[in-house]
């Protein structure tokens, strides 16, 4: 086996490992960050800088895949991104350019990166330095530990489901695999992690009520950075806080409950085995959280005009909600879920659900 395929098979597996006790097996975990720019990178530059900065980097896996396209395979592009599977040996970056389009779009495995981490990587990308504004949450501990949580959510999920979002799919229809990712661009707004959080609430809440479904019990996921946004770096320094929605669900309750939130433990970096990832299939519809969001803040950088942020949708239904600013440019908000769940034009309708509970949307 040659070195690179060595150190291939290790990322792969570790980044395999890091979602292995709790992670979607039905999913490719793979999340993506696109950059409209005022100037497209020279493509063969851009391959070897970002070769060199990967190569430093053994977490990231083998060199990156790396493509250029017509501006009229932009959607099929960015399917391939989010959807495809990570194989035992694959690089874990990938990258696609559009010349034409002045359009640039980077993913990754989130076991070996995460949303701040895309920064990163379309920093090299690009060749300009990028940062954010969010403050992250530093060393912040968790309330309990792995078993006690592990315990708890289990119970959750048998006895106390999180509420879904209504979904048409029944469970004997047949399933389209992947994901529709469907985006909303909105002039510049500076909103807060817990202010989105309000919003998807309120969105939740609505949809299931126009599909004749009781609010319930509201549990959102959000993924949050340990690290600055000023201090970016291509891995995943990940936290995730799980909030209970309050019952009534007032915009001021929700974000007070987001700012107090402790993170959940961290699993063990580990495979799991045969039984666990049977268990996690079975109780895909009452494990996990109602909605997830990931906000990246408000991003700059010489030359951005907009970016657009895809988290994962994991669970069924899966369900991601990404926000990400340009400063003094733009906003974008943009919705990732199961295409086996909702079909596109639903998708749209329940993303400008949580637009129109944005402040100033």
């Amino acid at each position: 086996m040659s070195r690179e395929h060595g150190r291939a098979d290790a990322a792969v597996a570790a980044a395999r490992g890091v979602v292995g006790l709790y992670g979607d097996p039905e999913v490719s975990w793979s999340i993506g960050l696109e950059a409209q720019v005022d100037d497209v990178p020279d493509v063969e530059a851009a391959r070897r800088r970002l070769d060199s900065f990967v190569a430093a980097r053994p977490w990231l896996g083998a060199s990156p895949d790396f493509g250029s396209v017509a501006d009229t395979d932009l959607a099929g592009s960015r399917s391939a991104l989010l959807d495809d599977a990570y194989a035992d040996t694959d690089p874990l970056v990938r990258v696609v350019v559009c010349p034409s389009q002045a359009w640039v779009m980077v993913a990754g495995h989130h076991g070996a990166v995460d949303g701040a981490g895309l920064l990163a990587l379309m920093a090299t990308v690009l060749d300009v330095p990028l940062t954010s504004g969010f403050l992250g949450i530093g060393d912040r501990e968790a309330a309990h530990g792995f078993l006690g949580s592990a315990a708890r959510r289990l119970g959750e999920a048998l006895f106390a489901p999180p509420t879904r979002l209504a979904v048409d799919a029944g469970p004997g229809e047949a399933r389209e695999s992947g994901d529709h990712a469907v985006s909303l661009p909105l002039p510049e707004l500076r909103v807060s992690t817990g202010t989105a959080a309000a919003a998807g609430a309120a969105a939740v809440t609505r949809w299931n009520r126009e599909h004749g479904r009781r609010a319930g019990r509201l549990v959102l996921a959000i993924g949050a950075s340990r690290r600055p946004g000023t201090a970016l770096e291509a891995d995943r320094d990940t936290a995730y806080l799980r909030v209970r929605v309050p019952r009534g669900g007032a915009d001021d309750e929700v974000r007070a409950a987001v700012a107090a939130a402790a993170p959940e433990p961290t699993f063990p970096a580990v495979r799991a085995p045969g039984p666990a990832r049977m268990l996690t299939r079975l109780l895909a519809g009452r494990l996990g959280s109602t909605l997830l969001l990931s906000n990246l803040g408000a991003v700059s950088g010489t030359g951005l005009d907009r970016l657009t942020f895809w988290p994962p949708a994991a669970g069924r239904p899966g369900v991601a909600v990404g926000l990400v600013s340009v400063a003094g440019r733009s906003t974008t908000l943009s919705l990732r879920v199961r295409r086996a769940d909702l079909d596109e034009p639903a998708a749209r309708r329940f993303l400008d659900l949580v637009a129109a509970s944005l402040p100033d949307a």
